[in-house]
C-alpha cells in the first residue's frame, strides 16, 4: 500500500505545499514496515525472549575430526530418540594441528617438538642441564632450588650437580625424584667441607652416580636441593624457561623454597647431567621428518574431505573455527556455549563426548520435574590438582580445584549460559581440561549444583542402576549398551537377570 502511494504520487509530494504529506508518509513508513533493530533483539539468545518459546535442551557432543565410526553409533543409537524440541550438534574443530604425532611435543596439544642435535654429538657426549635463567634483572628472589621436567627421548641421568657455594653449612642433597610414582630414584649429598668433585661446568660441581639412571620417553621427574632440614616448597608453573640442548627435555616448572631469604641468584640450584641413549633412532627420527610431514599433510586433507561429505549428508556437525586437539577441549566447548545463545533459545544446554550413552526420556523426565537450579552433573569436590601426566595443570595454582562436574555428562541452565556470555571475553582456556574450566568460571558465580532423581550422571565408566548416561565406550560397546538398553525397558545398564 505505502509502495504504491509512492509511485504514483511522488512528484506531488516533492512540492514545497505538499511537505507535510511527506512527513505523513514517513510516519507512516516507521510505523508500517518492519526495523531491522527489533528483529535482530527479537532472535533466540537474546535475553528479551520469553521463556514460553524456549526449546527444552540443546546438545554438544565434542568428537574429533577423524571419529567417524563414533558419530555414527551415536545417530543410530541414543540420538534416535531425541523428542521435540530436543537437538543436538557433534562439536568439532575445524583445523587439526599440522604436525604430526611424532613431531609434538605432547601427543595431548599442538607444540612442536625442535629438534636439534649436532653432527659431532656421539652417545657418549654429556648434556648439562644447568643454563636455566629465572630472571633476567637484578632484583631478588626466592631460590630456585630446583625444577621439574619431562623427557622428549630416551637419556641416561649420570650425574647429579648443585651450584658452587650454594652449600654454606651443613649437608645439602641433590634428589632425582619420579613424579608418577614419588619416588626418590638418585641422590648425592655434599657438605661445605667437600673439596672433590667429579665434575665442574660453569659454576655447578657434580658427583657421579655410582649406577646411572635411564629415563625413557615420556618421564615426568624433579631434581632439586634436600636440606637436612625440612623447608616449604613452591612449584611455579608460570615461569617459562628456556634450554637450548635439542629440546631433548622440557623444562615444565621452577621449584623455589619460600622459607630461605631471597637472593640475587639467576640459576637453579641443583642440575644433572646425561647422555643420549640410541642416538642412531633419534638421527633417523630428526631424518624423516619431512616425509612424515608429507603423509600427515595428506592424512589430514582426506579426513576433511571425508569430513565436509559427513557435514553435508547429516547437517549435524559444527565446525568450529579452532584446533581439534586434547588441550584445547576448553576452547571448544566454550564456543559451542557462544553459538548455541547466539542462535538458539533453549532452557537446557547438555555437553557429553561420543563415546557415551545417555538415557534421554529419563533426562527429560528430570528436566521436567527440577527446574530450580543452575547446573546438573556428578560433580568432584576437593578434587586436587595434577601436575603431571595428561591431566597436568599449568594455569591454575591452588593445590584443589573448585567443585567441577564430570565431562562425559553436565547439563547447564538458561542462567549459566547467559551468566557465561556475558563473561565470555574475561574466561580464560588455557585449563588442562574443560570440565575442571567449567568449574573454575563458575566459582564465581556460586552456581547451585544438582544431582538428580530420575537418574543421575556416572563419574566413572562403570554402570549403576538410575544413571543418566554410560560413559568411555567403544563402538561395539556403544551398540551392546543400546541392544541392552531397549530389550530392558529403556534401562540403561543390563538387566538384572543378564
Amino acid at each position: 500500500m505505502v509502495y504504491n502511494f509512492l509511485k504514483w504520487n511522488w512528484r506531488k509530494l516533492l512540492c514545497k505545499q505538499n511537505l507535510f504529506s511527506v512527513f505523513f508518509v514517513l510516519c507512516a513508513i516507521y510505523w508500517f514496515v518492519p526495523r531491522t533493530e527489533e528483529i535482530h533483539s527479537s532472535q533466540p539468545g537474546n535475553e528479551m525472549n520469553q521463556n514460553e518459546n524456549k526449546d527444552i535442551l540443546f546438545i554438544g557432543i565434542t568428537s574429533s575430526p577423524y571419529n567417524f565410526l563414533q558419530r555414527h553409533s551415536l545417530r543410530s543409537t541414543w540420538l534416535s530418540k531425541l523428542p521435540n524440541l530436543f537437538y543436538y550438534r557433534f562439536l568439532v574443530g575445524r583445523k587439526m594441528c599440522e604436525e604430526h604425532p611424532q613431531d609434538r611435543i605432547s601427543e595431548f596439544d599442538c607444540e612442536t617438538w625442535k629438534l636439534t642435535i649436532p653432527n659431532n654429538v656421539t652417545e657418549t657426549t654429556l648434556f648439562y642441564a644447568n643454563k636455566l635463567n629465572l630472571n633476567d634483572d637484578d632484583e631478588e628472589t626466592e631460590a630456585g632450588i630446583g625444577f621439574v621436567f619431562c623427557i622428549n627421548h630416551p637419556v641416561v641421568i649420570k650425574y647429579l650437580g648443585i651450584k658452587k657455594n650454594s652449600v654454606i653449612e651443613g649437608l645439602a642433597r641433590v634428589v632425582l625424584t619420579d613424579l608418577t610414582s614419588s619416588t626418590k630414584i638418585a641422590s648425592v649429598t655434599f657438605n661445605s667441607d667437600s673439596f672433590y668433585t667429579d665434575h665442574n661446568n660453569e659454576g655447578y660441581i657434580y658427583k657421579k652416580l655410582r649406577n646411572p639412571v635411564m629415563l625413557p620417553k615420556g618421564f615426568e621427574g624433579s631434581v632439586r636441593v634436600e636440606e637436612m632440614i625440612e623447608t616449604r616448597e613452591q612449584l611455579n608453573y608460570e615461569e617459562r624457561v628456556e634450554w637450548s640442548h635439542g629440546n631433548l627435555l622440557n623444562i615444565l616448572g621452577i621449584i623455589r623454597n619460600n622459607s630461605t631469604k631471597k637472593m640475587n641468584i639467576s640459576n637453579v640450584l641443583s642440575t644433572f647431567a646425561f647422555t643420549i641413549r640410541d642416538l642412531d633412532q633419534l638421527r633417523s627420527h630428526e631424518d624423516r621428518k619431512h616425509q612424515r610431514a608429507d603423509e600427515w599433510s595428506l592424512y589430514t586433507r582426506q579426513v576433511y574431505k571425508q569430513l565436509q561429505q559427513e557435514v553435508v549428508q547429516y547437517n549435524d556437525i559444527l565446525l568450529l573455527d579452532m584446533v581439534d586437539v586434547y588441550r584445547n577441549l576448553p576452547q571448544k566447548v566454550l564456543l559451542f556455549i557462544e553459538w548455541v545463545y547466539k542462535h538458539h533459545n533453549v532452557k537446557y544446554i547438555l555437553k557429553t563426548d561420543d563415546d557415551t550413552f545417555i538415557d534421554i526420556p529419563t533426562v527429560k523426565v528430570e528436566l521436567n520435574k527440577h527446574s530450580d537450579w543452575d547446573w546438573w552433573s556428578c560433580f568432584r569436590i576437593g578434587w586436587p590438582v595434577h601436575r603431571r601426566g595428561k591431566w597436568r595443570e599449568t594455569v591454575y595454582q591452588q593445590e584443589v580445584y573448585p567443585p567441577f562436574p564430570s565431562g562425559a555428562g553436565y547439563v547447564l541452565s538458561h542462567h549459566v549460559l547467559t551468566w557465561l556470555n556475558t563473561r565470555i571475553e574475561t574466561l580464560s582456556t588455557k585449563y588442562q581440561g574443560e570440565d575442571v574450566a567449567l568449574g573454575i568460571w563458575l566459582e564465581a558465580m556460586n552456581a547451585s549444583r544438582h544431582v538428580g532423581e530420575a537418574c543421575y550422571w556416572a563419574c566413572n565408566e562403570k554402570c549403576h542402576s538410575h544413571t543418566c548416561n554410560a560413559m568411555q565406550l567403544t563402538v561395539e560397546e556403544m551398540y551392546q549398551v543400546w541392544s541392552d538398553y531397549k530389550e530392558c525397558g529403556d534401562k540403561i545398564c543390563r538387566c538384572p537377570n543378564k
